[in-house]
């Protein structure tokens, strides 16, 4: 029987963020025998993207876009331009998807926040069955960034969430650690009942192992260095610090080079540390096409990612996925126990840092440049694990199974 879906979700092509990308995937495999609609946001994610069309259809899917605000998240209105970006979507959403007829089933994420209220305003006036996929956890995330304080409001957001969780008919969690801390904060019984662990993923056919002449070196002049990457969104929930001691303390190496390809709101602070230390051991590239990824991911050597301390559980970075798909080792900054650290301990793929301990991440660094034997095993290791479990056709499969399953 043929679906009709109808995805929310802030963020789609032609964003570079995640949840856009994982989606895009998700929609077009969807489409080939479903009909599949997404209501989206205007393209904001890296800049607003001009003359974008309001209506398209793409991949087979059914693209709208309907009217939201574009404060800067940095720019002068800060906090509150973000939550009017927010309600202006909220209520764009909610107009333009009670006015659509084909739709019996609707997929949505966890960004924004809260925007699962208006899928189940809908779900509601027109008898369609909810999935909710859990990206980010709030108000969990918001409370560990202090951007909520109150212990009114705290507790309000979470009645508020709890909610949701109750009204929805299917619950995606992103890892094992999401899954417990649901089941935690909102009761074991109302999350098993539901809920089911569907990772993100990588697209294996697109992203894959290439060597470095293939790559943007020689683009990036990057061809006579040893380059350790950090690619995608310098966000709140990542630590930068531990990483920029480690660079200071490499920086009379001048075959050692850190290419940060993306953007994010920590970007400047980064830039900022690099300036008054005098490095000059950084390059930094934009966000780069999705069709150029595997060019972009394979310019390193070695990549990095970071999880700050509080948001085990809360979010999961994609950006290992990618990493994965690539074949580069991987060196992990994060202080408590988490997913990305337990699959490093388990599958020789890469090490585990403490947030603080720059030195052992400097002699990591230093190791991986002269043993080309470990650099290789743990190539080849992190490939095989990502083809194991983490290829896009896997995720997709169970998404399938899910939407089966709710006829």
């Amino acid at each position: 029987m043929r679906d009709k879906i109808l995805v929310i979700n802030q963020h789609f092509y032609p964003e570079f963020a995640a949840t856009g990308q994982l989606l895009e995937d998700l929609c077009a495999d969807l489409s080939r025998d479903n009909k599949v609609t997404v209501l989206t946001g205007k393209p904001s994610y890296n800049g607003i993207i001009d003359n974008i069309p309001k209506q398209e259809k793409y991949r087979g899917i059914e693209i709208i876009r309907v009217f939201n605000t574009s404060f800067s998240k940095t720019g002068k209105f800060g906090t509150l331009g973000r939550i009017i970006n927010y309600f202006t979507f909220y209520l764009s959403v909610f107009l333009k998807g009670i006015t659509l007829k084909d739709y019996d089933k609707i997929i949505v994420l966890s960004t924004p926040p809260y925007i699962s209220l208006i899928a189940l305003a809908l779900k509601f006036f027109r008898k369609t069955k909810v999935i909710y996929v859990v990206q980010d956890l709030y108000p969990e995330v918001a409370i560990e960034l202090e951007i909520i304080k109150s212990n009114f409001l705290i507790s309000f957001f979470k009645k508020i969430n709890k909610f949701i969780l109750k009204k929805v008919d299917n619950i995606v969690t992103i890892g094992e650690q999401m899954q417990e801390l649901l089941e935690k904060n909102y009761g074991k019984k109302l999350i098993d009942k539901k809920s089911v662990i569907i990772y993100n993923w990588s697209d294996g056919e697109k992203i894959y192992p290439i060597s470095k002449e293939e790559s943007f070196c020689n683009k990036w002049d990057l061809n006579n260095y040893f380059v350790v990457m950090y690619s995608g969104n310098m966000g709140n929930v990542h630590e930068f610090d531990t990483l920029l001691e480690a660079a200071k303390k490499l920086k009379n190496d001048k075959k050692i080079r850190f290419l940060f390809v993306g953007e994010g709101v920590k970007k400047e602070y980064i830039k900022n540390y690099i300036s008054e230390n005098n490095l000059n051991n950084f390059i930094f590239k934009p966000y780069q096409d999705k069709e150029d990824l595997v060019y972009s991911l394979n310019s390193a050597d070695l990549a990095l990612a970071t999880l700050d301390s509080g948001f085990e559980g809360l979010v999961v970075p994609s950006k290992v996925y990618g990493i994965m798909a690539s074949g580069k080792p991987i060196l992990f900054i994060s202080k408590n126990d988490n997913e990305i650290k337990e699959l490093i301990n388990k599958n020789e793929i890469g090490y585990n840092i403490e947030i603080g301990n720059s030195d052992k991440l400097v002699s990591l660094i230093k190791n991986y440049k002269k043993n080309k034997y470990l650099l290789e095993k743990h190539s080849r290791n992190i490939r095989k694990l990502f083809e194991k479990n983490f290829d896009k056709d896997k995720s997709i499969k169970k998404y399938r199974k899910l939407l089966k399953k709710m006829d």
